[in-house]
């Protein structure tokens, strides 16, 4: 059974949720074997005299009912329809107890139909007490029979309704105590509107559309056993438009043996972040010390960290270590020779550069452990902290943190990686270019020989740093993130508060030579944001996760994706998701349009 927390039933009008709602019910059944697409659901939809309640988990719309509350066949409840992913939990009976305690309102009659092969909705609807009192045979389709079938409460003419103490108008928010335990109840009627015809119908194929080409993306790479599972958030200005989960979270062992019940994606699971840590963690730190005047972005980073005072280092700043252009190593096997903090931070201070400083932007891990590191020194608090108390406690992100099975709170974590199999090769294998005259490939053999889920997958974060980094570490769902995402498109603005100022903002976001901004990805080369429009920016990390920005259209685009429990592919890499990023934000761009 799935807890009750979290979920809520309620009214809706939104032509986009109408549009979630009929992609739901033409992917299953009965309407399926009834040859109803998409178009055909969404009909279902259309007509006065209904009202339309939608069940979410969260943001995400897992179920619906459709009732006709007018005219001679009021009390008719014309649709009930939980997503296949989330079906044999209990939830279809409770929107059926919930339909019942409304309609009973009003009317002594409550009606519904169901397909005679639909073997076990007939059940749970005799089991409610329902009576059949008629069929209707190649009624929606040549050779199927639907079952009309009631439950009463008395004749018509000795039944007193409480419909008629209400008026039309009315919004509320109650708890459903005796009807539908734990879902909370909320109504709001709307007296008019304002938006023709034509817009709802463009609005809502615009919405299917989107649906349509994001869903098939992902479920196809999932088909295609290239991903196991993911989640999507989409929104446009203020609205959610679109939030899915998809597959699995776990679903092999160590041994890459398929769980004989693989653990389901949910909107609310947490992911292992990976290089997304290096902005929404490291960068946002860095943002808020500067907008402190803690620190300034073109300090010297010796002013912080004494090692970096050296012939070679002296000319890097803090600038260049968000820019990638500090000429630091792309990647070393820290815990090769660090087993901790303080070691790590030592340990990078005396590797030489590899490049020139500020000659070209060369992405590296490295350069942002620094940054951690400087976090650390100037507000005397240790990175984890500093982020905890500083950003995600303020902007409400409860579910974003460093080593979550260090709090006792059960999480629901996609997993990752079994083991480290790709760093090992990238220590072993020659040609993947990380090789180092120091290091002796065999002197270190401390790795992890399990499924990692709620471990960061990254080596040197957790091998050497005990899971807390400026380069990775962190762990997140969409629906926090999605609240720092706000505060950036909002210039810096949470509400009516100013978490960190416009002109930050505008300081970080703002375009090197390097067509990048401070910590952020700016050049719409970038698969994920590609052919952007101008101050776009975004990031991904390894794991399979990213952000995609666009203020100039309002839109953020949140994908999480676990490729990584796949296992690595016969070339030795992990699957690159690359084209399922190009797809969902192609399909959001023309959602814009």
């Amino acid at each position: 059974m799935l807890p009750d927390e979290g979920l809520t039933i309620e009214l809706t009008s939104d032509p986009s949720d109408f549009a979630v709602c009929a992609h739901i019910m033409a992917g299953t059944d009965p309407w399926i074997t009834l040859g109803m697409d998409f178009d055909y659901c969404l009909k279902a939809f259309d007509g006065s005299f209904k009202e339309v309640f939608v069940l979410r988990d969260e943001a995400e719309i897992i179920g619906f009912v459709v009732m006709q509350i007018q005219g001679t066949f009021k009390g008719y409840i014309q649709t009930i329809c939980v997503n296949n992913t989330r079906r044999g939990a209990g939830l279809g009976s409770k929107m059926l107890r919930f339909c019942e305690e409304r309609i009973l309102s009003y009317s002594p009659n409550i009606f519904i139909c169901v397909s005679s092969f639909n073997k076990k909705a007939l059940q749970l609807y005799k089991n409610f007490g329902f009576e059949l009192i008629g069929e209707l045979k190649d009624f929606i389709k040549p050779g199927f029979t639907e079952l009309l079938l009631r439950k009463t409460a008395g004749p018509i003419s000795n039944y007193k309704t409480s419909a008629q103490k209400h008026q039309v108008l009315f919004c509320m928010r109650i708890k459903l105590k005796n009807v539908v335990p734990g879902i909370t109840l909320c109504i709001a009627l709307l007296l008019a509107s304002k938006v023709s015809n034509a817009q709802v119908k463009d609005s809502v194929e615009k919405k299917a559309v989107l649906v349509r080409e994001v869903d098939e993306a992902i479920n196809n790479a999932i088909a295609d056993n290239k991903i196991p599972g993911a989640v999507i958030q989409v929104k446009k200005d203020s609205t959610v438009v679109y939030t899915q989960a998809y597959g699995d979270a776990q679903k092999f062992n160590y041994n890459h043996e398929l769980l004989p019940v693989p653990n389901k994606m949910t909107t609310g699971t947490l992911f292992d972040l990976a290089s997304l840590t290096k902005v929404v963690g490291t960068t946002t730190s860095i943002m808020l010390l500067v907008d402190r005047g803690q620190i300034k972005v073109d300090d010297p980073v010796s002013k912080y960290v004494p090692a970096f005072g050296s012939s070679d280092k002296a000319a890097i700043t803090i600038r260049h270590l968000l820019t990638h252009t500090a000429g630091i190593l792309e990647w070393y096997p820290l815990y090769y020779r660090a087993s901790n903090k303080q070691e790590t931070f030592k340990l990078i201070g005396e590797l030489p550069l590899r490049f020139p400083v500020g000659a070209q932007r060369k992405y590296s891990d490295l350069g942002f452990t620094v940054l951690g590191e400087i976090v650390e020194i100037v507000s005397g608090l240790s990175l984890d902290k500093f982020e905890e108390q500083n950003i995600f406690i303020p902007l409400g992100m409860k579910n974003t943190l460093f080593n979550p099975l260090k709090t006792g709170r059960d999480f629901k974590i996609a997993a990752t990686s079994f083991g480290n199999p790709y760093e090992t090769r990238m220590v072993h294998d020659p040609s993947m270019g990380f090789q180092f005259k120091e290091i002796n490939p065999d002197q270190w053999n401390g790795w992890r020989h399990y499924v990692l889920k709620g471990e960061v997958n990254d080596g040197n974060a957790w091998y050497a740093e005990g899971g807390v980094a400026g380069a990775a570490g962190l762990f997140s769902t969409v629906e926090d993130l999605q609240k720092l995402v706000d505060m950036l498109m909002n210039k810096g603005k949470v509400g009516d508060r100013q978490f960190i100022s416009e002109n930050t903002i505008n300081t970080f976001l703002t375009k090197d030579k390097f067509n990048n901004g401070l910590g952020w990805m700016m050049d719409p080369v970038n698969s994920f944001m590609k052919n952007a429009p101008e101050g776009s920016f975004g990031h991904t990390g390894f794991t399979g996760t990213s952000i995609s920005v666009v203020p100039a259209e309002g839109l953020s685009i949140i994908l999480l994706i676990n490729r990584q429990q796949m296992g690595l592919q016969p070339s030795g890499e992990y699957y690159n998701p690359n084209p399922i990023r190009a797809a969902v934000f192609k399909a959001a761009m023309e959602y814009c349009r």
